[in-house]
């Protein structure tokens, strides 16, 4: 496979990531791929590759033409004087991507058998697998009634949400059974505490195991709400209920032996794009 692409469209997130949205130079070429998996990826100019999971729903890219990828930048050299951080999609005009090939088993169809719930949880543009996830069974939801969704995702702040809204909507539309629960770990004012959890995903998912209806705030960890850290809670002591995980893999690691200590099933990927 070699799908040559250009970028059709661009958003920096904070100063820290970047939305990135690539088209094939022939519109017949459309890639093949399942919600969930990473294309490898060649900028032509250099030859450097990287891999990024894909951050647009197959639906989309079929109707669309275009695949999506929310990645984070890299630290500069320090001799560098022009900013923090550089991206791999650099050239915004007239840079040249080739998609080479797309892989990966997180994938939600191959983990979903003997499960009624399945809670995602992601740090960073760790969310990029669970948005094609999301907004692929949201677009086509006969074959998932009765699975229950959860999405926990964490930043620092909330300008550094880049789904936030397209989440919150898909939970209102009520077409799918789906609990959104971001938070941030550097929480502002009172009207962003109003409107996000605040701490680690991995002590607001251990709040949700422990205290069931009793509390829902524990020192650095609370739910926004009650009925948020109730829904967790009821999905999370479901005995069918899977775990999904991606991002940096400190994060990785504590959900999953959380997850091993309560006897929960867990699929994960270590992965903040970049």
């Amino acid at each position: 496979m070699n799908l040559h692409c250009r970028i059709k469209f661009f958003r920096d997130i904070g100063n820290q990531s970047r939305l990135v949205r690539l088209v094939p130079e022939l519109p017949a070429e459309i890639l093949q791929y399942e919600a969930g998996q990473y294309a490898t990826i060649e900028r032509e100019r250099d030859r450097l590759v990287k891999i990024y999971s894909i951050a647009s729903a197959p639906s989309e890219t079929r109707s669309r033409g275009y695949l999506e990828f929310y990645i984070a930048g890299e630290v500069k050299p320090a001799e560098s004087k022009d900013g923090t951080f550089e991206f791999f999609f650099d050239d915004l005009t007239h840079g040249k991507y080739v998609v080479k090939q797309v892989g990966g088993d997180f994938v939600l169809k191959r983990h979903r058998k003997g499960h009624s719930a399945i809670v995602m949880i992601a740090t960073g543009t760790g969310i990029a697998p669970f948005r094609s996830m999301i907004h692929e069974v949201y677009a086509d939801p006969k074959g998932w009634k009765g699975i229950r969704f959860a999405l926990m995702h964490s930043q620092r702040t909330e300008k550094e949400f880049a789904y936030d809204d397209g989440f919150r909507a898909i939970m209102l539309d009520a077409k799918i059974d789906f609990c959104y629960a971001p938070s941030i770990t550097r929480p502002g004012g009172k009207s962003t505490i109003a409107m996000f959890n605040t701490g680690r995903v991995s002590n607001l998912l251990e709040l949700a195991l422990s205290s069931g209806s009793r509390s829902y705030s524990f020192g650095a960890a609370s739910f926004a709400s009650p009925e948020t850290g109730q829904r967790l809670a009821d999905m999370m002591r479901s005995p069918d209920t899977l775990v999904m995980v991606c991002g940096n893999e400190k994060m990785v690691e504590e959900v999953r032996s959380i997850a091993k200590h309560h006897h929960i099933a867990c699929v994960s990927e270590s992965r903040d794009d970049g």
